[in-house]
């Protein structure tokens, strides 16, 4: 699983895994291989189990993958610049909402997609269908 050393032997063999000029022994994992840090396998097994399909191409989970890990890191990035700018050290669910809506192209994306931080929602009021102030007033 380590480095391989530079032989043309191995440098030329198909079975060998090849990343920016390095040869690397086989049996490597995916994430590895791709340049990602989301995990290939779970996402090929969560579309396997979530979905009717059982035959899933090889490429699939691995373009599935950075597409989520490259929307991760946008919103991600946006709220970190958001926290950073209220001088704050950690992300709060309203940072990571003010990011997705402050981005056109994201806006877009999660135009139905409501995010509740734990102050901004009362799920009594909601199971019951009433809102607060009514619920007072009765």
């Amino acid at each position: 699983m380590g480095f391989v050393e530079n032989t043309p032997l191995i440098r030329h063999s198909v079975i060998a895994g090849h990343v920016s000029g390095l040869t690397f022994a086989t049996g490597m994992r995916k994430e590895f291989k791709a340049g990602l840090v989301f995990p290939i396998g779970r996402v090929n097994r969560m579309v396997k189990k979530r979905s009717c399909v059982t035959r899933v191409g090889e490429s699939a989970p691995v373009y599935l993958t950075a597409v989520v890990e490259y929307l991760c890191g946008e919103i991600l990035e946006g709220a970190g610049r958001i926290a950073a700018a209220s001088k704050r050290k950690q992300l709060a669910p309203n940072d990571v909402v003010t990011s997705i809506r402050g981005d056109s192209e994201l806006s877009k994306l999660f135009v139905a997609t409501s995010v509740y931080a734990e102050d901004t929602l009362d799920v009594k009021s909601v199971m019951r269908g009433r809102s607060a102030k009514k619920r007072i007033a009765v």
